[in-house]
């Protein structure tokens, strides 16, 4: 079975590091909330690599899109309430990276398709 085409590397990648830093928070600080958020959503974005690779492209980059802007939403609050910019700041601005470079894929694999 091939690997992954270049386009899935980006979910792949935004997987690894939300499981990674879910993992990380557990570890650190015994936060389950971390471990468990993590885990689905790093698991959210592999789905939706799968998706890009093997289904279909277009749903599998709104469903990253989907992902990264609800990992944003959940991200915004604790920046705010600390104004820390590490580690909620750099969360929330990498994940509005990701959710504005998900939609962006998804809008020109749409134009290319159709």
């Amino acid at each position: 079975m091939p690997g992954p085409q270049g386009v899935a590397h980006l979910n792949i990648t935004a997987g690894t590091l939300v499981a990674v830093g879910g993992i990380m928070g557990y570890t650190r600080k015994k936060s389950l909330p971390s471990l468990v958020a993590g885990v689905l959503l790093g698991a959210a974005y592999y789905g939706s690599a799968y998706l890009v690779d093997r289904v279909d492209p277009v749903k599998g980059f709104q469903a990253g899109a989907a992902t990264s802007a609800f990992l944003t939403a959940a991200m915004l609050p604790r920046y705010l309430k600390t104004k820390a910019f590490i580690p909620a700041g750099k969360k929330w601005l990498v994940c509005l990276v990701l959710s504005r470079t998900s939609a962006s894929v998804a809008v020109s694999v749409t134009k290319c398709l159709f």
